[in-house]
């Protein structure tokens, strides 16, 4: 399964307190596209809002000199930032290691056209001009070989930039700005659509006349008037030291200021700076980067492999390598939920009643009600023991086949047959401090209950629970704060005989709200022949608070004296998605955490 929120490429974990310790450019602009912007290394043209070769006019003094415009290429992503690196040609640029010249966050920029004139009295040069920051701290000009060119260009920035320019050069004595329609896509000459202003085009925007870049007479003269300025400078510094040579400091400082001038104005070139809070990653393989690294393209490693072997026909194998789902705990039958006489170490289909949510009217009242029934059943449970923490366990190190093939088929493809929640406990006071770590992996199985299937097929019959669960699937793969509204219930059946404080009892029954501590997989088990859908959500507690974490820590190791009702839900937050309802729940009778088996991810 590939994960709900994220590339299935590798992405390495930023840190945005690492950003003025960053190492030089090379290193950080393959990380920048990786981390903010998800793409692959190298990326394609398709990757990206807008690619285009436009002319930039060069900054400092080398402007006035006659090759001052240079053909780049520019770049604007999909978030809205706009680079441009010194190839022309996209082809031949090296993501790996060539950083662009310059790049904006197009949101915080002013855009405008400005008119420019050159050589000749009767013609213009119209120029797009890109100002960054309330003091104008960064600015580009730009112009194209042709009007579409652009065009096309002013459209997709149109997309992002919300700032208006002040009154500046304009087109028209009455006009400060080009005005453009908004459209979807930015890959081909823009047309004119129906319902939308067309575009004026300035005269040098002629589709059939390209713009030709001259020098600017002004500016052509104002490089010469400041070399003869800098060459007075040095003259005076020399006329000085022959007239007074006991006046070595001033001379010498006069001297060293026009020398200066020069060197900085001519021989170095000026780049963009990165904007304020555009870069926050690491360098791609930083030293603290390798361990988790190389973990991570292990696991990689063995789950593709065992998700091929399982693919086989070889069922010992497989099974070798993956065991059955359910197989650690067994069901206890002839017990109903809560029952204190029911045999340790077994689990139960749950009772939805024993759950309190939030009620029909919880926005006004502050009410909860018993749950309804769940769309959900359990069908499973396993804990196993490992030396770390494994995510999309239920894919690539559990055989699903035998839940897979009988679970009810989804009539929805955004809705999963199969629910997987995997708690990841830690099992060493040790791995507190950590994000890893020695885990007892909790798994609960839950399926597609016959009432839920008729509500999807028919959603005049789906609950507003139900609703509310069609849109989490379909929306938490891109939108993290719908994500964050996975809950879960723990409610302690005996708690007097579980031997807990006394303080922690107002918290029996109160649901924890999984937002950053979360993971979701979804996909087609790769165990089953039907491709069963399902989505596996890994709730990691080594990255919850210390304090709540010590807490669950003691916990688990009362388990054993437990019987505990567990259940799941989506949080409701308006009058539209109330009464809330148990997704799926089930009831664990004495489970004992060190009679779990070992699970290795290793391959023999």
């Amino acid at each position: 399964m590939k994960r709900g929120s994220v590339s299935p490429e590798i992405s390495l974990s930023g840190n945005s307190d690492a950003k003025e310790s960053l190492p030089h450019n090379k290193r950080r602009t393959i990380a920048w596209l990786i981390e903010n912007e998800g793409l692959k290394i190298p990326p394609r043209r398709s990757d990206f809002f807008y690619v285009g070769q436009l002319l930039k006019r060069r900054g400092g003094l080398v402007k006035m000199v006659n090759s001052s415009w240079k053909p780049r290429c520019f770049i604007i992503t999909k978030r809205g930032y706009l680079l441009y690196y010194e190839e022309s040609n996209f082809e031949r640029i090296d993501f790996t290691s060539d950083p662009p010249r310059g790049m904006v966050n197009l949101s915080e920029c002013v855009i405008s056209v400005s008119k420019n004139e050159v050589e000749s009295s009767n013609d213009f040069v119209y120029t797009i001009e890109v100002r960054v920051g309330k003091k104008d701290q960064s600015r580009w000009k730009i112009a194209g070989e042709s009007g579409d060119d652009m065009e096309n260009f002013l459209e997709c920035t149109n997309q992002f930039s919300n700032k208006k320019p002040s009154n500046r050069n304009s087109l028209n004595d009455s006009c400060n700005e080009m005005v453009v329609p908004n459209k979807s896509s930015c890959s081909s000459s823009p047309s004119s659509v129906d319902g939308e202003a067309s575009i004026e085009r300035p005269k040098s925007f002629r589709k059939t006349e390209s713009v030709q870049l001259r020098q600017e007479v002004s500016g052509h003269n104002n490089f010469y008037m400041l070399l003869v300025i800098n060459i007075c400078c040095i003259c005076m510094g020399y006329m000085e030291k022959k007239e007074n040579p006991s006046s070595s400091h001033r001379h010498m400082n006069l001297l060293m200021l026009a020398i200066i001038n020069i060197v900085i104005g001519i021989c170095i070139p000026k780049r963009a700076p990165f904007p304020s809070g555009c870069y926050t990653a690491v360098p791609l393989v930083h030293d603290s980067d390798l361990a988790p690294l190389l973990k991570a393209i292990r696991t990689n490693q063995i789950a593709k492999r065992k998700k091929e072997i399982m693919k086989s026909s070889d069922a010992s194998m497989a099974q070798s390598l993956a065991p059955f789902a359910g197989a650690t705990m067994s069901r206890a039958i002839d017990h109903a939920p809560g029952n204190l006489s029911a045999p340790p170490h077994t689990w139960q289909e749950g009772n939805h009643e024993v759950f309190n949510v939030r009620g029909p009217k919880y926005m006004k009242d502050g009410k909860k009600v018993p749950s309804s029934p769940g769309a959900y059943r359990m069908i499973g449970c396993d804990i196993y023991s490992c030396n770390e923490r494994i995510d999309n366990i239920a894919d690539a190190h559990i055989n699903m086949k035998n839940f897979g093939e009988k679970a009810l088929k989804s009539p929805l493809e955004a809705v999963p047959s199969l629910l997987v929640v995997n708690c990841q406990l830690p099992s060493d006071k040790n791995s507190s401090n950590g994000d890893d770590g020695p885990t007892n992996h909790l798994i609960l199985y839950f399926s597609l209950t016959e009432e839920a299937v008729e509500a999807l097929k028919d959603r005049s019959k789906a609950s507003k629970a139900l609703e509310l669960w069609i849109q989490y699937c379909t929306r938490q793969a891109s939108e993290d704060q719908f994500r964050g509204r996975f809950k879960v219930i723990a409610v302690i059946e005996n708690w007097a005989e579980s031997q807990l404080p006394g303080q922690l009892k107002s918290w029996n029954g109160k649901p924890v709200l999984i937002s950053k501590t979360g993971k979701i997989f979804a996909g087609k088990l790769a165990s089953t022949n039907e491709g069963t859908t399902c989505l596996e959500m890994d709730i990691n507690v080594h990255k919850f608070r210390s304090t709540a974490k010590k807490v669950l820590f003691g916990l688990t190791e009362r388990f054993k004296n437990m019987v505990l009702h567990v259940g799941f839900t989506i949080e409701g937050r308006n009058a539209e998605e109330l009464p809330e309802a148990i997704l799926g729940c089930t009831c664990l009778n004495y489970p004992d955490p060190k009679a779990a088996p070992k699970l290795s991810i290793d391959i023999d």
